[in-house]
Order: C-alpha cells, then sequence, then structure tokens
C-alpha cells in the first residue's frame, strides 16, 4: 500500500487502489506520474519520495508499506536547497550531500563549487552561502521522505527570552 503524509507526527493517509497501481508500475523506473485528487492536480517528485501540489508546490512524504515495514523512501540521506518558489527545491548532488553528512555532527565546515560559483554552509541558519554575493539559501536534510534538519518541530518562546 501506498501512503501520504498527513499535518501531525505519525500522521499517514492511504492513496485510492488506483493512485497506488500507478506508483507501484512507476517506482522500479522512477517514470513520472500524476493523479488529480479532491480538485489538485499532483506529481511525484521521486528524489524526495514527495508528492507534489502543482498548484502551489506544497510537499508531502509519501511512503510504500509491504507487510506492514515501510520499503520505500530509501532511508539513504538526501540534502536539498530552496529554489526561487515556496516549497520548491533541488537536490545537491551526491558528492556535496557526502560532504554534508560527514560534516553534519559536528557542524564541520564546508565549502564546495557549483555552476561557477563558490559556496559555504552557514550551519546556524541551515543555508548556503554564495561566497562572492552573500546570497542565501535554505538547505534541507532529507531522510526517509521527511525533513531532519533544519529541525522540523515548531518551537515556541515568550518574549524577553
Amino acid at each position: 500500500s501506498w501512503r501520504c503524509a498527513g499535518d501531525g507526527p505519525g500522521l499517514f493517509f492511504p492513496f485510492d487502489a488506483a493512485v497506488a497501481s500507478m506508483f507501484e508500475q512507476a517506482l522500479p523506473t522512477k517514470s513520472p506520474v500524476t493523479w488529480q485528487s479532491r480538485g489538485f492536480n499532483y506529481f511525484v517528485d521521486w528524489s524526495t519520495m514527495e508528492q507534489v501540489n502543482m498548484a502551489n508546490s506544497t510537499r508531502r512524504g509519501i511512503e510504500r508499506v509491504v507487510g506492514g515495514r515501510v520499503t520505500h523512501p530509501d532511508p539513504t540521506p538526501s540534502w536539498r536547497c530552496a529554489g526561487d518558489g515556496p516549497g520548491l527545491f533541488f537536490p545537491f548532488d551526491a558528492a556535496v550531500a557526502s560532504m554534508f553528512e560527514q560534516a553534519l555532527p559536528t557542524k564541520s565546515p564546508v565549502t564546495w563549487q557549483s555552476r561557477g560559483f563558490n559556496y559555504f554552509v552557514d550551519w546556524s541558519t541551515m543555508e548556503q552561502v554564495n561566497m562572492a554575493n552573500s546570497t542565501r539559501r535554505g538547505i534541507e536534510r532529507v531522510v526517509g521522505g521527511r525533513v531532519t534538519h533544519p529541525d522540523p518541530t515548531p518551537s515556541w518562546r515568550c518574549a524577553g527570552d
């Protein structure tokens, strides 16, 4: 079966049989899948195991469950960078993602080059920073279709803290 993440921790909703069947057929080759539900059009971003709302780019994790165990998404961490629109993210290549993984536990400095620009990670804000013009873009670590860094848990503090 296939299910989609809801708005609360551990909350999932099953996809209907027709959509689940499309996912099963597309999974081996990660071929494109689009569908409509409740008046919205969606597609699957296989790189992050998320359904994406085509109108507003809202993303929600999806999972494949077989015999009571989650078999997909792959638990291998991936990293992505914020794009120019709300909810738009682009995956980092494997070499950069590997550097991030190695540096994460100690928040060690990471620098890299991409498309002719040099960048570093600002771990305090979870952003990549362009060394030439100081442009900042959020970065995220995704494991099993869920953002693990920055911490997605809301925090509250009182004025004056």
